[in-house]
This record gives structure tokens, C-alpha cells and sequence, in this order.
């Protein structure tokens, strides 16, 4: 396909996956009711949280099919696509078990870590696999410095760093309403653009049928939200910001990009170190640190839209740095 019908059908594509999957959702939502599958809430979690206790979840498995269905139909099936969300449809299932243990098992805790973080390895595995059978060069693109030559094996190790860093990173940062959809868009769209400025075409028409349909969650996601997105959903949408940053391989901008869910995962990793270092001390109210400031602070709205308004200058400013140093 050409250059120009590519643009056609990213537009296209992101309204069209849009369009199609804003009816879903009502009727998803009132499936998911009518079956009685709602999101378990942590105990020890922000008191005000209880009363979402109940609300649908399991939304990833509508936004993340839909976008897959869309992008192989507008590309005819491009291998880059197919592969891109065979990646992300094994992340959206590792998610979707641990949702159904949730639900069925009425607890806030569903695959235990050791289980989650073997597969999630094995996908990543997968992933530089990928990498090998596309042909993509083993190269990485350094801000300020260039393309850097690496070896397969090094290409591989940084690409399952990669992915299961950022799964883990977006599902933490899922505590808000529309937090953790808003920002991944933000990514998402970055990313995208990358892939623009590369002439990868197929991938920008796969990034923008996923905005699309996670554009549509969100419509009913923001709170008060009427559906989650669940693990099925922010392992699915780890998984895209992840596999994006390799197959274009600008992993090393996913940090400043996608800054908000590194900043989500220091406030554990920090808050659960001093905690024990101190014997039961800590730093933050809460964390991850989207819950800090909910707590005896603004609105939960108004958190989520601040935080949207930083990863959009971070996104920006990642984007930025990409294009003045000519690294595309």
C-alpha cells in the first residue's frame, strides 16, 4: 500500500474503530451486570473506593479485540499488525484469567505474581522472537546519541525488559477512573507518531484503531465510570505501549513518554523499601501515588485530568526530542 492510502486509513481507522465499538459498550456493560461480574475492591484501598465495588469490568476484552478485528481487515492482514496484536491479545488473555479469578473467586487478588510474571516473561519472549522474524535490525535509538548497534541477544533481553516493565507499570497505574486509559492513549499516539516519522504505516494504522477503541472505553470509563478496563485491559494496553517502543525501537523514549507509569512504579517500589527499612513508616499516604493525592485532596476527576495534562507534556516532549535530534 502506499504512503498517502496509509494516512487514509489511519484517520479512517481510528473513527471507524470509534464508531463501531461506542455501542458495544452499553450492551457489554449490561451483560456484564445482568452476569454479576463486577471489580473486586482491595480492602486496604482508598475508603472511597468501596462503592465501585461491583461496577462491570473485564472492558479491555472489548476495546482490544475490536481494534485487533479493525487493523487486520483496513491492512489486509500485514504481518506487522497480526504480530503486533498476537502480542497484545496474549497479554489481554493473561489478564482476562486473572479477571475471571477476581470475579469468580469474589477477592481483589486473582493469578499469584510468580505465575503472572513466568508468562509474562514468555511473552516478551515472544516478542523478541518477533523482532528476528521481521527482519527489524538489532539497533537501538538513543536520545541525544543515535542509532546503537547491538546484539541479537541484547536486542532480545531489552525487548522482554521492556514488556514486562510496561504491563506491570500501566496495571498499577489502573487505580483512578480513566487514568490509566487517558494516559495510554497519550502513548499510544506517540508512539504512533514515531512510527509515522519511521514509514512504518502498518503499525500506525494498528496504534490508531487501538486510540480509537480505547477512546470509546473511556467515554464510559471517566468517572463515575460504568466499566473497568481490568487486567485484561491494562496488561493488553502495556503490552501495545511496550511492543510499539520495540518494533520501532525506541525503547529508550518509553521512559520519558511514558513517565507517568515509571513515576507509578518508583512510588510502590519506593513506599514498599522505606516501609521496611523503618519498620512500618511511610513516604506516601498511599500508593501507588495517584491514590497520595486523592486522599485529603482534590476530586478523583481532577487528579486523573492533572495527571493526563503531565503525561501529555511528557509525551510531547519525548516526541520532540525524537525529531530535533534526527534520530528517526
Amino acid at each position: 500500500m502506499s504512503a498517502s492510502l496509509y494516512i487514509h486509513l489511519l484517520t479512517s481507522g481510528l473513527l471507524i474503530s470509534f464508531i463501531l465499538t461506542m455501542p458495544v459498550f452499553p450492551a457489554f456493560i449490561n451483560f456484564m451486570k445482568n452476569k454479576s461480574m463486577g471489580q473486586q475492591i482491595r480492602g486496604d484501598g482508598p475508603k472511597d473506593h468501596i462503592s465501585k465495588a461491583g461496577t462491570p469490568t473485564l472492558g479491555g476484552l472489548v476495546f482490544i479485540v475490536t481494534a485487533g478485528i479493525i487493523a487486520v481487515v483496513l491492512t489486509k492482514a500485514d504481518p506487522r499488525v497480526c504480530w503486533f496484536f498476537l502480542i497484545v491479545g496474549l497479554a489481554m488473555l493473561l489478564g482476562f484469567a486473572d479477571d475471571i479469578i477476581q470475579v469468580r473467586a469474589k477477592r481483589s487478588l486473582g493469578l499469584r505474581a510468580r505465575y503472572k510474571f513466568i508468562l509474562q516473561i514468555l511473552i516478551g519472549v515472544l516478542l523478541a522472537w518477533v523482532l528476528v522474524k521481521i527482519g527489524q535490525p538489532h539497533n537501538l535509538i538513543i536520545p541525544f546519541i543515535g542509532q546503537v548497534q547491538i546484539g541479537i541477544y541484547a536486542a532480545s533481553f531489552i525487548a522482554i525488559l521492556t514488556l514486562v516493565s510496561t504491563m506491570n507499570a500501566v496495571n498499577l497505574t489502573d487505580g483512578l477512573d480513566g487514568l490509566a486509559g487517558g494516559l495510554s492513549i497519550l502513548a499510544l499516539a506517540a508512539f504512533g507518531a514515531i512510527a509515522a516519522l519511521k514509514g512504518d504505516f502498518p503499525l500506525l494504522v494498528a496504534t490508531s484503531c487501538t486510540i480509537g477503541t480505547c477512546m470509546a472505553f473511556l467515554w464510559f470509563n471517566f468517572n463515575p465510570a460504568k466499566i473497568f478496563m481490568g487486567d485484561t485491559g491494562s496488561l493488553g494496553l502495556g503490552a501495545a505501549i511496550a511492543a510499539l517502543a520495540v518494533l520501532t525501537r525506541s525503547e529508550f523514549y518509553l521512559p520519558l513518554i511514558g513517565g507517568i507509569f515509571v513515576i507509578e512504579t518508583l512510588s510502590v517500589i519506593i513506599q514498599v523499601i522505606y516501609f521496611k527499612i523503618t519498620k512500618g513508616k511511610r513516604i506516601f499516604k498511599m500508593s501507588p501515588i495517584h491514590h497520595h493525592f486523592c486522599i485529603d485532596g482534590p476530586p478523583e476527576y481532577l487528579v486523573t485530568v492533572r495527571f493526563w495534562l503531565v503525561g501529555a507534556i511528557l509525551a510531547v516532549l519525548g516526541l520532540v526530542i525524537y525529531t530535533w535530534g534526527g534520530l528517526n
